[in-house]
């Protein structure tokens, strides 16, 4: 495998002009402000590369009033930064997944026990009722049971088809050429 180098801050050409270094670090290479802070504090901010792509990188840094060293790096040590970043990256996705679940859960979970609780509303005014004194005195029959509920699939179905007839009907006053009947 061929020598990996690591490029390093080493100084600014000028250092009244570090506003305007930290100005083009963060539009030609979409720095953030903690990684051109890293960056002059002399930490490695960019993966290892190959000798061409690092003296590439120093005559782009040079053009910015930047000079940079070139470390060389063992692979081993680049491998096992680049895995520990995607390793990082895998966490951090599944932390995000994890949290992105929990939040889903609690809703879930909120939405139960908020239902649970109209459930339970619902039968305290039930015991409350049958509890009190004066309905103890009357007796019901036990065929009086509520009516059992009905489906809302068929009043449904008809207002559809009142609406699709009243469309129907609506187009054929508006354009009565298109009449099958004339």
């Amino acid at each position: 495998m061929s020598q990996l180098y690591q490029i390093t801050f080493k100084k600014l050409a000028d250092p009244a002009l570090a506003s305007d270094a930290k100005n083009a670090l963060q539009q030609k290479l979409k720095l953030s402000e903690s990684q051109i802070t890293r960056f002059f504090n002399g930490d490695s901010v960019f993966n290892p590369m190959p000798l061409e792509k690092a003296k590439r990188q120093q005559k782009l840094f040079s053009s910015m009033g930047i000079s940079l060293t070139a470390k060389a790096v063992s692979a081993t040590s680049a491998d096992k930064t680049v895995r520990q970043q995607e390793v990082d990256e895998k966490i951090v996705a599944a932390l995000d997944y994890i949290t992105t679940s929990l939040i889903r859960l609690e809703e879930k979970v909120d939405e139960l026990a908020a239902k649970q609780n109209a459930d339970n509303d619902t039968i305290d005014l039930d015991e409350a009722t049958q509890s009190s004194s004066w309905g103890d005195d009357l007796e019901f029959e036990d065929d009086t049971d509520a009516p059992p509920k009905r489906s809302k699939f068929f009043p449904y179905l008809i207002a559809t088809l009142i609406g699709v007839l009243l469309i129907l009907l609506g187009v054929l006053i508006v354009f009565p050429h298109l009449s099958p009947i004339q």
